[in-house]
């Protein structure tokens, strides 16, 4: 049985690295754009993989944007750069339990990590959000008005929430967040 669990591990972590990779290369359209906290390898290698649903590495959700209009791509990262200056330069996290989402309209559950910070996030989110809106970006319908940052573990068929999986565990710093979806994948250092 040992064995068998060490050739699991081997094999999802093979495809978790191989999977990364293959995501660092992908460009965006600007349509589905987001902010996220990419998880050290050492913590990806205890999320599964997500299959077809979702290729990208273990990460934390910031937050979705959503369109990002091509011309207006170099004032969408000066405004989020400006944000992530007025954060400190590191901020700890910390996984913390299973939750879930639920999406009616795909008939599943989503059991994901909930996230701890050592600073309060929600201040720089509405903060962005704000900056923004008043630049003349629309918002994704879906953009959270609840600031629930996590790390998805599972698309599970069905409503009924469970998670019978591995509850990953761990505490990172982190110094920069991700923005996926523009014509190319930008690292936003935070402030000073």
């Amino acid at each position: 049985m040992k064995n068998t669990n060490k050739i699991a591990s081997y094999v999802s972590n093979n495809f978790l690295h191989k999977e990364a990779a293959k995501f660092e290369n992908q460009t965006g359209d600007n349509t589905s754009v987001g902010l996220f906290i990419r998880l050290p390898d050492h913590m990806a290698k205890q999320f599964p993989p997500l299959g077809p649903d979702d290729m990208s590495p273990p990460h934390v959700t910031l937050c979705i944007v959503g369109a990002v209009p091509k011309n207006k791509e170099a004032l969408f990262l000066r405004l989020v750069n400006e944000e992530a200056q007025k954060l400190p330069s590191k901020i700890k996290a910390q996984l913390n339990q299973v939750d879930f989402f639920q999406n009616p309209e795909a008939n599943r559950n989503i059991p994901h990590m909930s996230v701890r910070f050592s600073e309060d996030l929600s201040y720089f989110k509405f903060a962005l959000v704000d900056s923004l809106q008043e630049a003349g970006f629309v918002l994704s319908d879906s953009f959270p008005t609840v600031f629930r940052p996590h790390v998805t573990l599972a698309y599970n068929p069905g409503l009924h929430p469970s998670w019978k999986g591995i509850i990953p565990q761990g505490l990172w710093e982190f110094d920069n967040f991700e923005i996926w979806g523009l014509s190319k994948m930008h690292v936003i250092p935070l402030g000073g």
